[in-house]
């Protein structure tokens, strides 16, 4: 029996295959898509008009195999933005004007950062308290 490498096992596809159906361990069937997923990844990065290839943004196994994967999906996102306002600057020929753009940029990601962190410890402090009162959080879990 041959043996196959880690990479082929948790790569994303890229073929022209419709459909594969697979019987688990289980004895169940799984419906695994195939198709150009791979080469239509980045192109998914640069516009930003929805999901992947599955529909599924980055949620499908297929799309994004890795915490890795995940990790320069992520990084990429940030990265090309970034970017785009020093393109800006060199466009509008003053490349002050993108700094200042990415500046902005910062700074509204800081924002909503905090807001979101304040939110955040506003509803967990609002379950403790629920907790407390009432002695149960299963009660309080959609929160």
């Amino acid at each position: 029996m041959a043996s196959r490498s880690p990479a082929s096992e948790t790569s994303t596809p890229q073929n022209f295959s419709p459909y594969v159906t697979a019987t688990t361990l289980q004895g169940a069937h799984q419906t695994i898509t195939g198709g150009p997923i791979a080469s239509q990844e980045i192109i998914k990065q640069l516009g930003v008009n929805g999901g992947g290839f599955v529909g599924a943004n980055s949620a499908a196994p297929n799309e994004n195999p890795t915490p890795l994967t995940d990790f320069l999906q992520l990084l990429a996102m940030f990265l090309i933005g970034a970017a785009l306002t020093n393109t800006f600057g060199r466009l509008v020929g003053d490349v002050r004007q993108g700094w200042m753009l990415y500046a902005v940029m910062l700074e509204a990601l800081d924002h909503c950062c905090d807001r979101h962190v304040e939110r955040c410890i506003r509803c967990r402090v609002r379950l403790a308290d629920a907790v407390l009162r009432t002695g149960r959080a299963d009660q309080h879990a959609d929160w």
